[in-house]
């Protein structure tokens, strides 16, 4: 997933990731990679399918890997919503559902 936007990140980015209690912005995506291999040992996101939307694209991926601490695994879809103002992406945030993903813009499937 870190692929998808390497490069591609505005000064003002911002990230609002499922599993992770904060949003983060700009520089600070950087911090989320580490918070997320610090959350999830074997942590590998394995983009499924991209969605232009417009205004928006969604990115469907799979997420494996298993809890640091106690070791319960994770194997299951997200779906990431983001915004880009030409190449570079300005926001996202991803969800649980393709269904809550497409209402958070107003649509349904």
């Amino acid at each position: 997933m870190e692929a998808l936007f390497q490069g591609r990140v505005g000064a003002n980015f911002e990230f609002q990731p499922l599993y992770l209690d904060r949003a983060y912005k700009g520089a600070e995506v950087r911090q989320m990679w580490a918070d997320i291999t610090g959350t999830w040992e074997g942590y590998r996101s394995e983009v499924e399918e991209i969605l232009d939307l417009g205004e928006h694209v969604l990115t469907v991926a799979r997420i494996t890997g298993h809890g640091a601490s106690g070791g319960v695994p994770i194997d299951q879809r997200i779906f990431i919503l983001s915004r880009f103002q030409g190449e570079t992406a300005v926001w996202a945030k991803s969800f649980a559902s393709k269904e809550e993903a497409l209402e958070a813009v107003g649509m349904r499937e």
